[in-house]
């Protein structure tokens, strides 16, 4: 008698590929108004408009990547796996150079502060020399048996990187007071190694494919930035000196004749007693680590017909160990003899005091007073209020939390009798966790990040171009609205929000109605497609953008407005 027994047979196969690449790229950004040495320097006016011309800019990137993946695909009893497998090295170079045309800056707002002259702010060339390496490897087995697929892996991530040697160039008109400066390179003083896992399934309800039940959870490590790499690197940003200019011929410009010896102020890595050393004023944790960001996702898909697909996505992340510039504070004259060659201390919450008050009228009318603070006398520092390198700040990991949470509704209609839609609805929130031990400098600044409950936004910046000053975040853009304020004690100056939340004041929902029509013609082998458009169809005229800095003539000025009104039409060819 023979006896049968049920079997599964499973077939194996394995796929390995590879793949190395080389690129050499470069960029450079050159202002219109030129960037020679011995032309008229850029000019900020008493409006903060940027006159005659701007910053050089040049890069070159170089890049090695290597990279191996695999796949192995078998079973084990009644489980089916495909195993994904790999690993990768990339290393990027990065050699920049910042120029100030004529070998500065004419800042022309100081009087309207009550000052005797406007300043000129003198430089040198701003060079960033490092380079950066990845190295990563992850494995990936997803596991299917009857219903169900289990995802399970993780990934292996090694992130470093070494500062190069760089010069650094000489004021043109002042070398004496700005010589050349050498460096000889260093590395950057840490480096982050983390595992991230990853975990997922997806169910299917009663084997039809119509109802899929899917979570996960995730991990991901930041990748290690340009910022963080050459945070100590001691020749940038351009070394500053400020000092008073009398404009005598009234072109709002400094020459060589019109500028009064003395140093007002300077940046943090330059010391007056001694020109030409190299004065190291920023600090890194040896212990630092990646930025964590932990990911949990749910969702219901269910198929109402074979073609019309309605879902519910649920998502929340938590950032953790994200990085921090926390001030280094000097009890006495941060560029004393004794402090010179000091990298000082964390500032404390007990090093600041109230120093002034800023008189703004916020969009509706309403008069708003903002406090702003300062170290307290006797408390100096090297620092400029800005979130780079060399600025007088320990970067660390701080006990700052982003949290986000968000549901989606979505629907999906596939093609089929000739028309197709999709669509989704989503409701978001992504806020700040702030601890109050975090604000140890109380002033809001803008784009907040300083403040328990606050939104979370992502900002272009404050500067000069036309997209300026924009801010975002998950359910609104340009509402942040900021004043420029005197620092009160520390060079420079602060942004200050004015308002108690980022989004009291909002631009108009956008609405836009856009409509294509097209028609298809076939000659034997060739295909003729006929298109008309309209975008905009209502002619809206929604405010896009508005100057949100306030305290000056255009502040909430209409920046950007919707497109009008556009029609086009079109044809295209196709052959078989």
């Amino acid at each position: 008698m023979l006896k049968v027994e049920d079997t599964h047979i499973f077939s194996s196969a394995f796929f390995l590929s590879a793949m190395y690449s080389e690129t050499n790229g470069s960029f450079q950004l050159a202002p219109q108004g030129g960037f020679t040495p011995t032309q008229n320097k850029a000019a900020l006016d008493e409006d903060f408009i940027w006159r005659n011309t701007f910053l050089f800019y040049g890069s070159k990137r170089p890049q090695d990547q290597a990279k191996v993946d695999g796949s192995y695909f078998f079973g084990t009893g009644n489980l089916s796996h495909e195993l994904k497998f790999g690993t990768s090295y990339r290393e990027g170079e990065i050699r920049s150079l910042s120029r100030w045309p004529g070998g500065g800056i004419d800042l022309n707002f100081y009087e309207q502060y009550g000052y005797a002259y406007n300043i000129v702010q003198l430089t040198n060339d701003g060079i960033t020399n490092y380079n950066v390496r990845y190295t990563n490897a992850y494995v990936q087995d997803t596991i299917t048996t009857g219903n169900l697929t289990l995802n399970v892996g993780a990934r292996y991530d090694k992130q470093d990187g070494k500062q190069l040697a760089g010069v650094s160039a000489a004021n043109p008109t002042f070398p004496a007071l700005i010589p050349q400066r050498t460096f000889g390179g260093q590395d950057i003083g840490f480096d982050w190694t983390s595992i991230s896992p990853r975990l997922g399934l997806t169910y299917n309800v009663g084997g039809a494919n119509r109802t899929l039940l899917r979570a996960s959870y995730s991990r991901f490590a930041e990748q290690l930035s340009g910022l963080a790499a050459s945070w100590t690197y001691p020749l940038y940003p351009y070394t500053s000196v400020y000092t008073y200019y009398d404009d005598r011929n009234g072109d709002g410009h400094s020459q060589a004749n019109e500028i009064i010896p003395g140093v007002l102020f300077n940046s943090g890595n330059y010391n007056p007693a001694n020109p030409s050393q190299i004065v190291i004023s920023s600090a890194v944790d040896s212990n630092l680590d990646p930025p964590m960001t932990d990911e949990l996702l749910l969702a219901f898909e269910h198929a109402v017909r074979p073609e019309f697909v309605v879902g519910v996505n649920f998502t929340y992340r938590l950032t953790t160990d994200i990085l921090e510039n926390e001030r280094l504070v000097f009890d006495g004259d941060a560029t004393s003899p004794a402090n010179i060659n000091s990298l000082g201390r964390v500032h404390r919450r007990s090093d600041y005091v109230q120093t002034g008050t800023v008189n703004v009228t916020l969009p509706n009318g309403q008069a708003r007073s903002i406090p702003v603070y300062g170290l307290r006398p006797g408390v100096t520092t090297r620092n400029n209020n800005s979130l780079g390198v060399q600025s007088g700040g320990f970067l660390t990991n701080g006990d700052r939390e982003q949290e986000y949470m968000g549901v989606s509704f979505t629907f999906n209609k596939r093609l089929s009798n000739r028309w197709m839609a999709r669509g989704n609805f989503t409701w978001s929130d992504w806020e700040w966790k702030v601890p109050e031990s975090e604000r140890e400098d109380p002033n809001q600044s803008f784009g907040g990040g300083n403040r328990d409950g606050d939104a979370v936004v992502t900002c272009v910046g404050t500067g000069s171009g036309a997209k300026a000053g924009v801010c975002i975040n998950s359910s609104w853009s340009y509402s942040l609205n900021w004043v420029r304020a005197p620092q009160g004690g520390i060079s420079g100056v602060y942004n200050l929000m004015v308002t108690d939340r980022p989004d009291q004041f909002r631009a108009d929902d956008i609405h836009v109605v856009d409509l294509r029509v097209e028609k298809e013609f076939t000659f034997d082998r060739v295909g003729l497609t006929v298109g008309a458009d309209v975008f905009n169809v209502f002619n809206e005229g929604t405010v896009l953008q508005r100057e949100l800095r306030l305290g000056q003539a255009q502040g909430n000025f209409v920046r950007e407005v919707l497109s009008p009104r556009v029609f086009r039409l079109g044809a295209r060819l196709s052959f078989n």
